[in-house]
């Protein structure tokens, strides 16, 4: 179940945690008893709305810096 930007699974109320309670990339991710800290709370993107990425030579807005 998708509750306030987190995953929750029904059955144990735990939610999706990426390890390490940090926001970093390419982390583990587990499930966790529900602590609110932003290594789980995640924004769901449908691959067809995924927003195409930058390629070499092109302006990345997100950072004002170009590829």
């Amino acid at each position: 179940m998708w509750k306030d930007g987190s995953l929750e699974m029904e059955k144990n109320k735990k939610v999706m945690d990426v390890a390490g309670g940090r926001d970093k990339q390419h982390g583990n991710i587990g499930f966790w008893k529900r602590h609110n800290g932003i290594n789980q709370q995640f924004d769901l993107i449908y691959a067809d709305d995924m927003p195409e990425v930058p390629r070499k030579g092109e302006l990345n807005e997100d950072f004002g810096l170009f590829v």
